[in-house]
This record gives C-alpha cells, sequence and structure tokens, in this order.
C-alpha cells in the first residue's frame, strides 16, 4: 500500500503516500481544511520533512507501537508509519479519520454487534494493556501516542461503556496506575482537579474503581456531542506537529538547548495562529506544571 486518504468527518482532506520511504501529503483542493499550521492549504505537495512529523505524530510510541505493529503482522520493528495508520487510522488524535482508497468514513458497519461493557469487562481489558496496548484487537482499530499504558472507550450518555469498533470515536482515556509509580492516578487526578480549580482549561477527570484497579477516567477533550446527540471529533495537533518535529524519537519532544519545542518557538507559533490570550494561557499551564513538579510537559 503506497497512499491513504485523510477525511475529516465526510469531508476528503487529501491524499497521503509513501514513496521510496518518504511521506508526501496534497491537499484534496486549495479550500480544504487545514489540518496543521504546518501544512496551510495548498496546490502543491507537502514532503516529508512537513507530512511525516504530522503523521507519526498520530501514533503510538516506543515498545507499544511494536507490539501492536508485531500483533498487526507489519514486523516486530514497529512497521512503517502508512502501514500503521493504514491499520489505526480510523481513530485518531483530533479529527482526522485516515483510510486505505476505497473507504469513506461512517459507511463501514461494524464487525459483529457492539454491546455494553461490564465492569468486569473493563477491568480485564485494563489489565491486558502490557500485552494489548489501547486494546487494539480485530474490532478495535485506535491510535494514541505516548507510551504510558491507556484504554480508548465510548461512554454513551446513559453512562455505559462501549468499544471504540471500527470508525466510531472515543470519548475518554483511561490508565490504570504505572508500574513505577503505583500513586499515579490518585496523584494525576488531584493534579487535574487543581487546575481546574485555578480557572485553567483541563479535561474533565475523575478516579474509577474497576474491580480492585484505581483507573483514572479522562474526557477527551477533541471530542463533543453534538446537540443532534451525535458524537463529533473535534481537531487538535499538539507543539511537535505544528512545529514539524519528527518525535518518531522520543527524546526528540524535550527541548534540548537550541533544538526541539523550546516555549518561545510554541509562543511564537500560537502568536500566529491562534487567540490573543493563548500565550497568556500558555504560561499559565507552565506555571502550573512548575508547581505540581510535572517534569515531563514535552512538546
Amino acid at each position: 500500500m503506497s497512499e491513504l486518504l485523510v477525511w475529516w468527518d465526510a469531508t476528503l482532506v487529501g491524499v497521503l503516500e509513501d514513496r521510496r520511504g518518504s511521506l508526501r501529503f496534497t491537499y484534496a483542493g486549495f479550500d480544504s481544511p487545514m489540518i496543521s499550521v504546518a501544512m496551510p492549504p495548498a496546490t502543491r505537495p507537502y514532503g516529508d520533512a512537513v507530512a511525516r512529523p504530522f503523521f507519526a505524530g498520530l501514533l503510538p510510541e516506543g515498545e507499544n507501537r511494536r507490539m501492536i505493529a508485531y500483533d498487526l503482522g507489519l514486523g516486530s520493528h514497529g512497521g512503517t508509519d502508512l502501514e500503521l495508520l493504514a491499520a489505526l487510522g480510523r481513530e485518531c488524535a483530533g479529527a482526522l479519520v485516515i483510510l486505505p482508497r476505497g473507504s469513506s468514513p461512517r459507511t463501514e458497519g461494524p464487525v459483529a454487534a457492539p454491546t455494553p461493557l461490564s465492569e468486569g469487562d473493563i477491568a480485564r481489558k485494563l489489565r491486558e494493556l502490557p500485552v494489548s496496548p489501547l486494546g487494539v484487537d480485530d474490532d478495535v482499530r485506535v491510535s494514541l501516542p505516548g507510551v504510558q499504558p491507556k484504554l480508548l472507550l465510548t461512554r454513551h450518555r446513559d453512562g455505559s461503556w462501549w468499544l471504540p469498533t471500527l470508525d466510531a470515536p472515543s470519548t475518554h482515556i483511561l490508565k490504570p496506575p504505572s508500574a513505577n509509580f503505583p500513586d499515579s492516578v490518585p496523584n494525576e487526578v488531584f493534579c487535574m482537579a487543581l487546575a481546574a480549580t485555578v480557572g485553567l482549561r483541563a479535561a474533565p477527570t475523575d478516579l474509577v474503581h474497576f474491580e480492585d484497579i484505581p483507573t483514572l477516567v479522562s474526557s477527551r477533550y477533541d471530542r463533543s456531542w453534538g446537540r443532534d446527540g451525535e458524537l463529533r471529533r473535534l481537531h487538535q495537533e499538539d507543539g511537535c506537529q505544528a512545529l514539524s518535529i519528527d518525535a518518531t524519537n522520543p527524546r526528540a519532544k524535550y527541548q534540548q538547548g537550541t533544538k526541539g519545542p523550546s516555549l518561545a518557538r510554541i509562543a511564537r507559533t500560537l502568536d500566529a495562529w491562534a487567540s490573543s490570550t493563548a500565550r497568556t494561557e500558555l504560561l499559565d499551564h507552565v506555571v502550573l506544571n512548575a508547581i505540581v513538579g510535572n517534569a515531563d510537559f514535552h512538546g
């Protein structure tokens, strides 16, 4: 497979191609919605130096990526970015749905009739995360960057939990305790509550027990229920994607001297593309992360 179609809801945004190991993205038209401030709509294609940081930034990292790729038959080295996006691109961070040519969003039915998950079902999936990252299996194809174990689920308005099968959006991120930091869940829930209390925008986060597993349950900020009852994806990109920093190597997510996603570069990008209050909001988040001792506030 050498190309994939990139969709925003039911709108075709462009084509992502792999040409001899280099990624290339071409918008479907000059009036297509912009997917990254690093790639404004244009008639010319964007090459590997810009396309790869954005699209690779949608994929799992490290050992999670290698395990998922191996289970999907893509080899033990993590597969190519295009191969993984072909397998996992139905449900990514932000609004995009990435599919092979011939497929389109919202047209493919689930492999099997979905059923609500019980507390025991969720506990089992949380225990399986060390060998089944993100809950990916034959029916669930989802992608999210990061190295921490996490499970993506959909919570309906009646409170029931469901698997995000095929192109159904997930609504929540569930994180069990870290193997190295057993108190990570209550600590993170407290820090998120502190952020909300002092007036920062923070995803609603709770501590929920699934059987004997204390679990951080965080609402996805890039998902929203519409007035019509439809669950919608909201687009987003992180600092590395906006600055065209390839974070395939996790060290690249951190500023190192004059390289990497510095606060100054992120602030200048916000000045150019975001609201007039964005720089102040960024500073507020930096101050809070310093107060709570979060040394992993990366790009």
